[in-house]
């Protein structure tokens, strides 16, 4: 109890300090209008990358000019969060329109690297000191490696109260209803979030479901689900996904298979829900999440459901951009060509298979799914190695070294090449966010799946006999 005091105090005191250096802080700049709120500030030790602002799913690059300093205007009607983004480092601002927000960031410095200044700053000065006392995520990631229930449980309420306490502190001293009445509920879907976060870490560490897991899920039960006044919080929207999905894995109606399935996930959605703003942030969280990953192939008629009933035009412009980028490489489409080095150093492309179907296994040393499919793939390969079909692993491996001590290793018995990491033409050419990234591409050099089915399913056998037959 005297740490989380302790804690507390020093908070508060930086809080405190805060609002009474505000009496000689700059004044606000009267040019701006009362429709906008601006940032204005300066960078020190400059990056070569650009400085972002996003507010309502558009990102803003900021003009950044000879001396390093910048003034950036964005129209809104009502108080905001923005998320201002240089290179790695992220934090939130929150202010009205009619507010100027200024702050210096030191992109050299990596543990306190923004200053804010001047008026208006009061809620960011908040937002940001939780995030320097490391109270929200990286708290929690501390909370998610307990293997206790009890423990992890007791954790998040004494992290809530903790939360609660500072939010509380900051009330007593400034009058804004709205921003206390959106962190009080942003608070509370973060720890919900979290809870059900953890379930899926315990059942990974332990090979178990959490203990009595109807008492402890009850908080979704006793929780509106629909809350269209928190929308503009991503803890709600975290909060509603995972939700909404456990209470379809739940449902004794359908089967766990049926619930994994997107397209049942998206007409569930346009079922359950009765306000239009959930319904399709929540519509559109899932399908951009799954196609990021696996594209919109079968999903015609839910992306043009989507982007013909959305009103948010950043998003509508997102969905669509996504979209593009996967028609690029949707089937039938020519395979975009590559050149690597092998084990042995020399180039092999893929034109090299041409006339033969290629099975192709985007992977890494480090990456724990991708080795876990390294047996099923060994297994695949020895079964069809004789039937006129290509396997080839490629590594997005930045250290050479790592990729062929993995390989000396385990020896696997397929064409092994190497891009040299992420940053590589094979990525951008199939748009590859993650791994494993299965690859399957026809005799004719054309695309079969950008996104193949991974060789420990099901799916993959018959569609390798099916093309396996096939003539040029």
């Amino acid at each position: 109890m005297k740490k989380t005091k302790t804690i507390n105090n020093t908070f508060f005191l930086a809080i405190a300090l805060c609002i009474m250096l505000i009496a000689c802080n700059l004044p606000k700049n009267k040019d701006f209008k009362n429709t906008q709120i601006c940032l204005q500030g300066k960078i020190l030790n400059p990056v070569n990358e650009p400085l972002l602002a996003e507010l309502n799913h558009k990102t803003d690059s900021i003009d950044i000019d000879s001396l390093n300093e910048f003034i950036h205007c964005i129209e809104t009607n009502k108080a905001a969060y923005i998320d201002i983004k240089l290179r790695r480092m992220q934090f939130t601002i929150y202010a009205h329109p009619g507010d100027t927000i200024h702050f210096t960031i030191d992109a050299g410095e990596h543990k306190n690297p923004v200053v804010f200044h001047g008026n208006d700053t009061n809620a960011s000065e908040y937002l940001y000191a939780l995030r320097t006392q490391k109270l929200t995520h990286p708290a929690f990631n501390e909370l998610l490696r307990q293997d206790s229930v009890e423990k992890f449980m007791a954790g998040t309420e004494n992290l809530h109260d903790t939360l609660f306490f500072h939010l509380n502190q900051y009330a007593s001293y400034f009058d804004d209803a709205y921003f206390i009445s959106q962190e009080k509920s942003r608070i509370d879907y973060l720890i919900k979030h979290q809870k059900m976060v953890y379930s899926k870490y315990y059942a990974y560490m332990t090979g178990k479901p959490i203990p009595d897991s109807a008492a402890y899920f009850s908080f979704i039960t006793q929780t509106e689900i629909e809350d269209p006044q928190s929308l503009v919080l991503p803890e709600y929207l975290n909060y509603l996904e995972n939700a909404f999905l456990l209470q379809l894995d739940n449902n004794p109606d359908t089967t766990s298979s049926y619930c994994d399935d997107i397209k049942y996930q998206l007409k569930s959605i346009r079922k359950k829900f009765d306000n239009q703003d959930i319904k399709l942030a929540l519509y559109n969280t899932i399908l951009t999440g799954y196609a990021q990953y696996n594209g919109f192939e079968s999903l015609d008629s839910e992306y043009t459901w989507l982007t013909t009933n959305m009103t948010n035009n950043n998003k509508r412009s997102k969905l669509e951009t996504l979209h593009a980028t996967w028609d690029k490489i949707s089937k039938g489409k020519k395979a975009p060509g590559f050149t690597y080095p092998d084990t042995s150093g020399d180039s092999i492309s893929l034109s090299d298979f041409k006339g033969k179907p290629i099975y192709i296994d985007v992977w890494a040393s480090w990456c724990g799914p991708c080795i876990r499919e390294m047996p099923y793939m060994d297994s695949l390969h020895n079964e069809y190695k004789d039937k006129n079909i290509v396997f080839l692993s490629v590594s997005v491996d930045e250290n050479k070294n790592n990729w062929l001590n993995f390989l000396e290793k385990h020896t696997p018995a397929w064409d092994q090449l190497h891009t040299g990491g992420w940053d590589c033409k094979l990525c951008n050419d199939y748009n590859i966010k993650a791994i494993p990234r299965f690859l399957l591409i026809d005799r004719n050099g054309k695309i079969i799946s950008a996104s193949a089915p991974r060789p420990s399913s099901d799916e993959i056998k018959p569609l390798l006999d099916e093309h396996i037959k096939m003539p040029l």
